[in-house]
């Protein structure tokens, strides 16, 4: 709620900031998100991922975990990758973890 130019609520700023300051971040984001592939080292593809990872949920808190393990084992190169599935990781932790093995 917003009274003579005051801000009541968090909602309410979190609102005004975002239309202040984001313009189309999300989708850019998503892309970004989407094109992200293994490159260098596991670490370095795991803080790009999790950066990403955690801008994209700012934006739309509904991705789950399936989501995220389905992902960062896409972007994995493919001879971590043809090992990570085999194990089916449940969560983005293991599947890292794996990874770095």
């Amino acid at each position: 709620m917003q009274r003579r130019g005051r801000i009541t609520s968090w909602g309410m700023l979190c609102e005004l900031v975002m239309a202040k300051f984001d313009g189309d971040q999300y989708p850019l984001l998503l892309n970004q998100f989407e094109q992200l592939r293994q490159t260098g080292s596991v670490v370095e593809y795991q803080v790009e991922f999790e950066q990403l990872a955690h801008g994209l949920l700012l934006y739309n808190n509904s991705y789950d975990d399936t989501y995220f393990v389905t992902r960062l084992i896409a972007g994995l190169k493919e001879e971590i990758r043809r090992v990570i599935v085999l194990h089916r990781p449940k969560n983005v932790d293991t599947a890292s973890a794996l990874a770095l093995i």
